[in-house]
């Protein structure tokens, strides 16, 4: 059934330039405070959402907290004031500029600031509030202070310009002084005022290059930073209150890489200082690079100066989702990189195959708590907490080595607490317990990645794995948290056992080494295939290489291309320690030329070649229908609601078909209206019969589907008939899901 999700209205912003603020209390010591953020809901409706991101963690994500007005006709300003740190929104409504603010019942409306306005920017300053707002073209400051009966009384200032094209951009900063950005046709125009002045004069600081969108402004200490919509980026520009040179700290060119990971890692720009311009319009104002997000058109940006680390952090529009980025400061490098996914808003088209997927049985574990029609418990395809110590695990990546099959698992809890998290393995076999169901051994012991600086706790999973001449090798993440990412980079490693010795009584771990990080930008999550290399044009190889497909900041970043020629390897292998990233000389899909991939060898030029909010993904071909199969889930706040999605390309690049979907976990997987196909926990009521207690912070949620990762296919007439794996958090295990696909995309 296809499904076309209504267009949003053309170039509407969802957010303003002040859509993103910090929180002062602290739900962990030492770590960072919340952020809160405000957007109109997604079709750019009239409902302006209040939402909540905690930071004590990178694997927190935005939370709704609440509706703060059911009638804004443009996008909101926020921002936090007095000793409570109270959030306060001005927002456009039907009936003029509304002030409100949160207290502990919620959101409360309090006065008019201004007739109906269509933008505002709005920033806390010497006890009040100051608030720069649109209205057709014209651009009007307006200063609110609090009355001695603790209403605000709002007056205008002064009128700063009558031709703006976007919403206006604001910031305070030392000695109470305002600085505002302008988008105009030709311009941006930076204003700014004298210090510690009662009633601020505005004087222009500088002209800079136009924006496409709603620029974006924020101010830490003497650092300000400026980011200008343009195309499917924006350009940032930074001032010093200081003039001449610019410590490196403060800012550094745009480096393609961020700061070195352990183990090497990723290259980055060497110390340097910016010098003066030569623009006579920039005044004070440095260029300090350009930031390209995806494929979407870049529409907003709201700067914040934050506490995570003294880092920037940004909230995007891009197209009309919503993404969240930080400005990394490290080992004397900067680099811009996604961190979370607020709102996927895809409005592409979308096909909802009318029969799901059904569950064909529970992989991992012991006992599949899925309520049977006879009332006996359901047998699972490996009893691997009895014959191997393995309590529950995650993932389920099927991969090939020497004519024989594996299951690669995440994150696994054993009855040793020892070995908590540390990842398990499975031989595949022909005949299981259930007719018509493989066989799983799940080895008695963890997977161990040795050498590199590795870790081996949460998000540190094997990916996918590749062999060549004899050898096994295998992608895997590491270093979880690094650099507030969740998952910190992707490594290389190579099997130093012979995989026929899985052992479901073996007590020894199996140990790769690891050779090299391969990326902790783009290809941190990785799916991969063997290929021949005279299938992809202007790369110049005969011989087979192996494609990779990955995405980078978890659950919030695009789909990419790389290519790896395995046949330098073979000389880097004799060494002890791992080897440069460099030297893997990977390729990186950098776009098409009249149809013609142009590939790089600079990750930084890696074209997307899908918009998504992709974590876990699974590329495979499919030889039956001559195609590359995508599977990923859908994102945050998507269209087309929480879904396991397909899609097919006839090429490793693209282009990529729209969407189809497989299964809606809700409905299918928790089966309100039938709880005996319910195979995912649904509610935390005593009586509910679908789930286990594996470990603190799963045992008491409901549970959710996640890395959908294809297990083989076959046709059966003129239908697809696909197998693939799915976790479902409670209960922790692996599933095996069966889709007939009657019409391909």
């Amino acid at each position: 059934m296809p499904i076309s999700p209504p267009p949003p209205s053309p170039n509407a912003a969802v957010i303003g330039s002040s859509a993103l603020v910090q929180g002062t209390s602290r739900r962990r010591l030492f770590a960072p405070p919340a952020l809160d953020a405000v957007a109109r809901s997604a079709g750019h409706g009239s409902d302006l959402i209040h939402y909540r991101r905690e930071q004590y963690r990178p694997d927190r994500t935005w939370e709704r907290q609440g509706v703060v007005t059911a009638d804004a006709t443009g996008p909101a300003a926020l921002t936090r004031i007095g000793r409570s740190a109270a959030l306060h929104a001005l927002v456009p409504e039907r009936d003029g500029l509304r002030h409100h603010v949160h207290g502990p019942s919620g959101w409360r409306p309090l006065g008019i600031v201004s007739p109906p306005a269509d933008a505002v920017a709005l920033v806390a300053r010497a006890g009040g509030l100051d608030a720069l707002v649109l209205s057709g073209g014209a651009v009007v400051h307006h200063r609110g202070e609090r009355s001695g009966d603790g209403s605000w009384r709002w007056t205008p200032q002064a009128t700063l310009a009558t031709d703006a094209v976007a919403a206006p951009a604001l910031t305070a900063g030392p000695g109470h002084t305002l600085t505002a950005a302008i988008a105009l046709s030709d311009r941006t125009s930076v204003l700014v005022t004298s210090r510690r002045s009662a009633a601020p004069r505005w004087s222009t600081e500088a002209s800079l290059p136009p924006a496409t969108g709603t620029p974006g402004l924020a101010q830490r200490g003497d650092v300000a930073l400026l980011a200008l919509p343009n195309g499917t980026g924006f350009d940032v520009h930074a001032r010093l209150a200081s003039a001449g040179a610019v410590s490196v700290a403060a800012l550094t060119p745009m480096s393609p890489h961020a700061g070195r990971p352990p183990g090497g890692g990723d290259g980055h720009a060497g110390p340097a200082t910016a010098r003066p311009g030569t623009d006579p319009t920039a005044g004070p104002w440095r260029p300090d690079g350009h930031v390209r997000c995806g494929l979407r058109d870049v529409a907003a940006v709201s700067l914040l100066a934050s506490g995570l680390d003294g880092w920037f952090q940004a909230l995007t529009q891009e197209g009309t989702s919503l993404f969240q980025w930080h400005r990394q400061e490290r080992d004397g490098g900067v680099r811009w990189t996604r961190s979370a996914c607020l709102r996927l808003d895809d409005r592409s088209p979308a096909t909802i195959d009318p029969a799901p997927s059904i569950k064909r049985a529970q992989i991992s574990g012991d006992v599949d708590t899925q309520p049977s029609a006879d009332g006996n418990p359901r047998v699972t395809l490996s009893r691997s907490l009895t014959r191997s110590g393995v309590r529950g695990t995650d993932l389920g990546v099927r991969v090939t080595h020497s004519g024989r099959d594996y299951l690669l698992c995440g994150d696994t809890h054993w009855t040793r607490p020892l070995r908590t998290t540390r990842d398990s393995i499975a031989a595949i076999g022909p005949d299981g317990p259930l007719p018509g169901l493989p066989a799983f051994t799940f080895h008695g012991a963890p997977i161990r990645l040795m050498g590199g600086r590795t870790t081996m706790r949460e998000y540190d999973v094997p990916l996918d794995t590749f062999s060549h001449r004899g050898g096994w090798f295998l992608f895997a993440t590491s270093n979880h948290f690094l650099n507030h990412q969740v998952m910190g980079r992707s490594v290389l490693a190579r099997a130093l056992f012979d995989p026929a010795a899985i052992d479901q009584g073996a007590r020894r771990p199996l140990r790769f080494r690891t050779l090299t990080t391969v990326s902790s930008r783009y290809f941190v999550n990785i799916s991969c295939a063997t290929l021949p290399g005279r299938t992809l044009p202007g790369l110049g190889v005969d011989h087979d290489v192996v494609a990779l497909w990955g995405s980078g900041a978890y659950r919030a970043d695009d789909l990419r291309l790389a290519i790896l020629d395995p046949e330098p390897l073979s000389s880097r292998l004799a060494g002890r320690r791992p080897f440069p990233p460099d030297a893997l000389g990977l390729r990186f899909f950098a776009g098409t030329s009249e149809g013609v991939p142009r590939w790089s060898d600079r990750e930084s030029e890696a074209m997307p070649l899908v918009s998504g909010s992709f974590g876990e993904i699974s590329v495979r071909h499919v030889p039956q229908i001559g195609a590359y199969v995508l599977l990923a889930m859908s994102g945050p706040e998507d269209p087309i609601g929480p879904c396991v999605t397909l899609r097919t390309s006839r090429t490793p690049w693209g282009p990529w078909s729209d969407r189809v979907v497989l299964l809606d976990w809700v409905r299918h997987g928790m089966s309100f209206d039938d709880p005996s196909s319910r195979f995912i926990r649904a509610s935390l009521e005593a009586s509910e019969p679908v789930g286990d207690r594996i470990f603190r912070g799963q045992r008491d949620a409901t549970g959710g589907a996640y890395a959908p990762y294809l297990f083989d296919t076959r046709m059966d007439g003129d239908d697809l008939v696909l197998r693939y794996t799915l976790s479902t958090w409670n209960p922790y295990q692996i599933v095996l899901m069966e889709h007939r696909l009657a019409a391909l995309p």
